[in-house]
């Protein structure tokens, strides 16, 4: 299958922060392999997943990928931080979203699990990898992703979600 692909936005995916129409286009040539994650499309990944596509499943893999969440991560911050800075705070809307998605990516992926928004609150609980009190400060971000302090509570997500990640990968690298 090669190009891309007209596609209802699956079940497991439908949360109005990120999808506001019912069907998206996905780039199903670019999601075979791993790439570079594409702001246009938020969870392709997994969006080809729930819908049934042959793709690349990064939480297959995730150990290899984790350098590019938060490398991509980093980039978005930095946006973030001038356009508050600026007072700019519509304009750090789309790159917040964008964080927030990857956010979500990291902490599914790292338990080998495509992303669930679906429900979310519920599948974030079952997660062993996760900051402390993450619904809670991730359902503050989502109901206000355009203000500063949204963008303090996602950095803080970010830096102890890799914290418990690095600690869980230095956990398991003992037993073995």
């Amino acid at each position: 299958m090669s190009g891309t692909n007209r596609l209802r936005v699956p079940i497991e995916l439908q949360c109005s922060l990120f999808f506001s129409e019912t069907e998206i286009v996905v780039p199903v040539r670019d999601i075979q392999e791993w790439g570079e994650l594409d702001k246009c499309i938020i969870f392709p990944y997994d969006v080809a997943f729930f819908a049934g596509i042959e793709a690349y499943k990064p939480w297959e893999h995730v150990h290899k990928h984790i350098p590019d969440l938060l490398g991509k991560w980093k980039e978005i911050e930095e946006s973030c931080r001038t356009y508050f800075t600026e007072r700019q705070a519509k304009r750090a809307l789309e790159p917040m979203k964008e964080g927030i998605a990857l956010l979500f990516m990291m902490l599914f992926w790292v338990h080998g699990k495509p992303v669930y928004l679906q429900d979310w609150p519920l599948h974030v609980d079952t997660l062993d990898i996760k900051p402390v009190n993450v619904v809670e400060r991730l359902t503050f971000i989502m109901q206000g992703p355009a203000r500063y302090h949204a963008f303090i509570q996602l950095s803080e997500l970010f830096r102890e979600l890799e914290k418990h990640y690095v600690k869980n990968q230095i956990k398991n690298r003992l037993r073995q």
